[in-house]
């Protein structure tokens, strides 16, 4: 698995289907983290995907399997990282936001916003009232 991993105890799923949950050996491999999960009553192939997927804001997680392939997946055999996908990095997402933010023109920006204040300056209410 890629480094944003879930948790012991996090669900898996199947087409939007819990069908298990990773169990509690999450632990470094390297410069990665490998979850083990177990399933019931689901079927994953030798071409499966996994993909670690946020569930809250709050960066609960769960797996998400797409079961793919012409045979079972072996159990005891670690799926590979290239059949992996791990979530979109918020930190590194903020990280970079303020760079973006800091390049931001201000004083263009609030002329942007009085031009569209200025448009909408006695126009019906319903005109730009959400729905």
């Amino acid at each position: 698995m890629r480094p944003l991993a879930s948790n012991r105890g996090d669900d898996v799923l199947v087409a939007g289907v819990k069908v298990g949950d990773v169990t509690d050996d999450v632990r470094l491999d390297g410069a990665q983290v490998k979850a083990t999960f177990r399933v019931k009553n689901a079927w994953v192939g030798n071409a499966s995907t996994v993909a670690i997927k946020i569930k809250t804001l709050l960066g609960a997680k769960f797996l998400s399997v797409d079961p793919l392939g012409a045979k079972d997946q072996d159990p005891s055999a670690t799926i590979p990282r290239a059949r992996t996908v791990s979530p979109f990095d918020v930190v590194q997402a903020f990280n970079g936001l303020s760079a973006t933010v800091g390049a931001i023109d201000t004083d263009q920006l609030a002329a942007s916003f009085q031009a569209i204040s200025s448009a909408f300056a006695g126009a019906p209410h319903r005109t730009y009232a959400q729905r």
